[in-house]
């Protein structure tokens, strides 16, 4: 039986959501962060100006612990994969369990990750847009 591009990533799903659970297990017993772990924006420490990803580490530990606003305040794309991927998790398990009878397993779309690549864009212009025009510095 030949693999889709689903069956890939649903194995790659379950195998990064048991790597992010071990990584929270070991930040707990050694009582860190992941701002500790993480060395932070190099792009910003070096040009002063925010990077499409500046916020993620904030936004992903928020997430992590349970505060989904605050996550999509430091950075939407955050909230926006977790909502793709934890649904794509879940629709894949209920059709793999009932053997398809309940076909409800979300599908890849490239569209997803165009949506993606726009809301990383408007969130590092809007960023900086504040920071040029207005002095308005997001606190990282």
């Amino acid at each position: 039986m030949k693999k889709t591009t689903e069956d890939q990533l649903y194995v790659m799903g379950w195998s990064i959501l048991a790597m992010v659970v071990f990584l929270m297990v070991l930040l707990k017993i050694l009582h860190l962060s992941l701002a500790d772990i993480l060395p932070g924006c190099i792009l910003y420490r070096v040009t002063g100006w925010y990077c499409p990803g500046c916020g993620g580490t904030r936004a992903l530990a928020a997430l992590l612990s349970g505060h989904p606003v605050q996550s999509f305040l430091y950075h939407p794309a955050v909230d926006y994969v977790g909502i793709l991927c934890g649904w794509f998790m879940v629709s894949q398990t209920v059709e793999k369990l009932t053997h398809s009878r309940i076909r409800i397993g979300m599908k890849y779309h490239d569209r997803y990750l165009w949506i993606l690549l726009a809301i990383l864009v408007l969130h590092c212009v809007i960023r900086n847009v504040l920071k040029l025009l207005w002095g308005i510095e997001i606190p990282l």
